[in-house]
């Protein structure tokens, strides 16, 4: 029990430098993914805070139940002020040789939700 507290500790923080780095260095992307091959695991990061992102993340955490990836910590930056959670991170367990179809398969379940919902940055 103690070892998954310390990974779940380990995940969360890893997951608080990606959003970080998200929105410092990688905010002229609405959504995107870093690969962190030397853990196997991919990052999934938004910097698109659209009034929808409650039912965005909902959806998205059923989709990835449903073919079977693990969200393994989830995080927003800034933590404070007045663009508090305007961007977020999270952690996904896949090996790396899923990275590919893990990637296309969560962009196709975006550019069906958004269009759906009409979001005007979708394309």
């Amino acid at each position: 029990m103690q070892r998954r507290t310390t990974l779940s500790r380990a995940f969360k923080q890893i997951a608080r430098e990606q959003a970080r780095v998200a929105f410092e260095q990688n905010s002229r992307w609405h959504r995107g993914f870093i690969d962190l091959l030397d853990l196997d695991l991919l990052c999934l990061f938004s910097n698109h805070p659209w009034p929808s992102r409650r039912e965005e993340l909902r959806s998205l955490r059923r989709f990835l139940d449903l073919v079977g990836v693990p969200e393994l910590a989830f995080a927003t930056y800034p933590e404070s002020g007045d663009k508090a959670g305007h961007s977020y991170a999270m952690l996904l367990g896949a090996a790396h040789y899923m990275h590919a179809d893990v990637r296309w398969t969560i962009n196709v379940a975006f550019a069906a939700a958004c269009h759906a919902e009409g979001d005007p940055n979708s394309s």
